[in-house]
């Protein structure tokens, strides 16, 4: 397992496919939408995070390049 993690992390790059960047806006604006009026709204903050987290998933499937699943698992 550490063997699969270390080759993962060296070797896999992911790019963020056009699908994954309209999945990202579209999640991030929910996000920010559900934000009331005395509440935290989402942040460009967390539209960072999730996108390392859609990266991070792709790279634990060996992907080079970021998908919709991605994104969909992030948020």
């Amino acid at each position: 397992m550490t063997e699969y993690v270390s080759y993962a992390r060296q070797n896999i790059m992911p790019m963020i496919s056009e699908d994954a960047v309209t999945g990202l806006i579209d999640g991030y604006m929910k996000l920010r939408s559900w934000g009331g009026h005395n509440t935290i709204s989402a942040t460009p903050r967390h539209l960072e995070s999730l996108i390392r987290i859609s990266e991070a998933h792709a790279r634990v499937h060996l992907r080079e390049s970021v998908i919709a699943e991605d994104v969909v698992e992030a948020l």
